[in-house]
C-alpha cells in the first residue's frame, strides 16, 4: 500500500493513527520531528506504555544539528512520562547523521512496518505530498526491527545527551591584517595527506563524543571540529618545524582565503605521564585558541570550501569520493617566521 499524501487519498497521518489506535507496540525512527505531533500524541503513546507496550522513538538529526528549545522540552516531558511505567521507554537522539523514516506498529495479531519520506511531523503527516509504503510481512517486520535496535545502540536517551546550540552553528571568522597570497606561488614546505576515516580525522563529529563522568552525558563532537593526523611519511618534514617538546607547538594561521586563526601541533599519546617528545610520537594538527569556534576553525575552513562548491551539506561525512571529486587530499603548509603558518587547501 501507497500512501501519498495528495488531495482525495489518504494522508500518512490518518494511515499513523489507525494504526495507533490498534497497537501495543510503536518505534518511531525519523530524521526530524515535530512538536506538534508530540504535543498531538503524547496521550496515546503514554497510554499504550501504561498498559504494557512498548513505545521508542529516535530522533535522527538531533546530535549533528540540535534541537529547538520547544521540541526539546517536549521531548524530554514525554521521555519522563513514558519512563514512568517502563524504564525501556525512552526517547532517544542518534549520534551520528541519521536522516530515515521508519514506523514499526502493531500488536498480537498484526505488525506494520511504515517506510518512506514522511518525517514525525505536521510536513510529513500531510502538509506535503510524501511517498510511504506499508510492510505487513514477517521478514520486513524482523529487519527493520534489527535496523531500529542498531539505530537505538548508536543513540543516547535525551537525558544522556549535550545537544549542540542550534544557535551558534555559525562560526565567525577573521582576515589577516597582513595577507601575503604571493606566498602560494612556492612549493610548499610540507604537503599534508589528509586522511578519510570513519570517526576522525575530518569525521571527529561522528564519535562517540566527550564522556562527563560525573553526569554520564555524552556531548557530541560538533561538525566543524577536526583533526589531522599526521602520517609517518609526512613527519620527518614536519618536525623540523618544532621544537622538541611535549608541550603543544602554536602558531597563526592565514588560509588561502585571508583568514586567520590559533592551529598547534599535538603529541598523539595514551596520557599525560607519557614522556616522549613531539620529536618521537605521532602528530595531530588543529585549531584552538579563545577566539569565536576555536577548535573549529580548522574544520569551517576545509570543509566550507567543500559546502561551497555543493561536494558536502552540513552533518554529511567526508569521504574519499567528496576529496577526488574536490581535486585535492592534501593541505600544503608554508611556515613563515614570527610563528606563522600559511595554509592552502
Amino acid at each position: 500500500m501507497l500512501i501519498t499524501n495528495e488531495i482525495g487519498r489518504k494522508s500518512f497521518r490518518d494511515v499513523f493513527e489507525s494504526n495507533l489506535d490498534i497497537s501495543d507496540n510503536i518505534k518511531i525512527a525519523t530524521g526530524y520531528i515535530g512538536a506538534s505531533e508530540i504535543i498531538r500524541y503524547e496521550e496515546k503513546l503514554c497510554e499504550i506504555s501504561k498498559n504494557g507496550g512498548i513505545v521508542q522513538i529516535i530522533h535522527g538529526m538531533g546530535g549533528v544539528e540540535g534541537l529547538r528549545e520547544k521540541l526539546y522540552n517536549n521531548l524530554t516531558k514525554l521521555d519522563n512520562n513514558l519512563m514512568k511505567s517502563n524504564i525501556n521507554n525512552r526517547v532517544f537522539i542518534h549520534r551520528t547523521h541519521y536522516h530515515g523514516k521508519m514506523y514499526i506498529t502493531g500488536n498480537s495479531d498484526i505488525s506494520n512496518v511504515f517506510l518512506g519520506s514522511s518525517n514525525f511531523s505536521m510536513y510529513g503527516f500531510g502538509r506535503n505530498i510524501e511517498l510511504n509504503h506499508c510492510y505487513n510481512d514477517a521478514n520486513s517486520f524482523k529487519h527493520a526491527s534489527e535496523f531500529f535496535d542498531r539505530l537505538k545502540n548508536n543513540s543516547h536517551s535525551i537525558d544522556k545527551i549535550k545537544l549542540p546550540d542550534r544557535n551558534k552553528q555559525k562560526l565567525k571568522t577573521r582576515k589577516f591584517h597582513n595577507f601575503d597570497k604571493s606566498v602560494f606561488s612556492n612549493p610548499p614546505d610540507q604537503r599534508v595527506k589528509i586522511k578519510v576515516t570513519n570517526a576522525s580525522n575530518l569525521n571527529l563529529f561522528l564519535s562517540k563524543g566527550r564522556l562527563d563522568r560525573s553526569n554520564n552525558i555524552y556531548t557530541p563532537r560538533p561538525f566543524f571540529e577536526v583533526e589531522i593526523t599526521i602520517g609517518s611519511d609526512d613527519l620527518p618534514g614536519i618536525r623540523r618545524y618544532l621544537r622538541n617538546q611535549k608541550d603543544p607547538e602554536e602558531f597563526d594561521a592565514v588560509t588561502d582565503l585571508g583568514t586567520t586563526f590559533k592551529v598547534k601541533f599535538k603529541r598523539k599519546t595514551s596520557g599525560k605521564s607519557d614522556a616522549r617528545t613531539l620529536h618521537s610520537t605521532g602528530i595531530d594538527f588543529m585549531s584552538s585558541g579563545r577566539e569565536d569556534g576555536g577548535r573549529k576553525q580548522l574544520g569551517l575552513y576545509i570543509k566550507g570550501k567543500l559546502m561551497k562548491l555543493g561536494l558536502l551539506n552540513f552533518g554529511d561525512p567526508v569521504t574519499d569520493d567528496v576529496l577526488i571529486e574536490y581535486g585535492k587530499n592534501h593541505l600544503d603548509m608554508y611556515f613563515l617566521d614570527d610563528k606563522i603558518i600559511y595554509l592552502k587547501f
